[in-house]
């Protein structure tokens, strides 16, 4: 399924969708409100591809597949950053090749950024939410959002080659604990975790996830639908067996 916002603001103005037709776009009061619908169903299927991403990095950590597994956990805060935008009224899409954002207010118009989606979430995110907790404080004394960023370019573009079998140093913790142990200490106290090197790479994302479901306490189990949320406890599971802390955390 597309994104409904983009597709609902390319239908707001003539073919061809430019720059140029774009900037004719002005909210009026109507069409806000439908776009304000349609970025809550977008945040929910963000929301829905983050957990599900966070779960397959699980997976790969426990199969020793640390450099995969590194690239999720960043594309989960990436889904959760994007998802508490789209449920704070910004719209954050493409005309053509530019990254556009649209606030959902009435007289509101398309402003364009540089660089891509990623840079332009990022960006989004520390100015919206400088409480928020992928940029609140700074891991290594870099802001959280950008640390989890650098460790997702070291693996896909500084490194020489992928790690394994070795973790990397920023899993060394979690694999000495085990992601069970691990996984009950970071709900225990998340922001203890979620700020330390150590542990950051799969603590953050997490933190992020928690403060989504207390941002959105009006809706249960984050909005998802019950098939949604019975795939995503399905795969919440280690060698063991289920992670019932993380279901419930997320979802109780």
């Amino acid at each position: 399924m597309l994104q409904q916002a983009p597709a609902y603001i390319e239908g707001l103005t003539s073919k061809p969708f430019n720059k140029t037709s774009a900037k004719s776009i002005v909210l009026s009061a109507a069409s806000a409100d439908t776009l304000c619908s349609a970025l809550a169903d977008d945040a929910r299927g963000a929301l829905f591809s983050g957990l599900s991403t966070f779960s397959d990095a699980l997976w790969g950590i426990q199969r020793g597949y640390f450099s995969w597994a590194t690239v999720k956990l960043y594309y989960a805060c990436f889904y959760a950053a994007k998802a508490a935008l789209a449920r704070d009224g910004l719209a954050v899409f493409y005309v053509g090749n530019s990254p556009a954002m649209l606030e959902v207010v009435a007289g509101s118009s398309i402003s364009f950024s540089e660089g891509n989606s990623h840079t332009v979430v990022t960006r989004a995110y520390e100015r919206r939410f400088p409480g928020g907790a992928l940029v609140s404080q700074d891991i290594d004394a870099e802001p959280a959002f950008r640390w989890m960023t650098h460790r997702r370019e070291d693996v896909n573009y500084r490194f020489q080659r992928f790690s394994e079998p070795i973790p990397h140093e920023w899993f060394k913790q979690l694999v000495g604990l085990g992601v069970r142990r691990a996984i009950g200490a970071y709900i225990g106290d998340p922001t203890l975790y979620a700020y330390d090197a150590g542990h950051a790479i799969v603590a953050l994302p997490l933190l992020a996830f928690l403060e989504e479901k207390k941002k959105i306490a009006s809706f249960s189990s984050l909005g998802l639908g019950d098939a949604q949320i019975a795939y995503l406890k399905s795969k919440f599971a280690d060698d063991r067996g289920p992670l019932p802390v993380l279901s419930t955390a997320l979802f109780g």
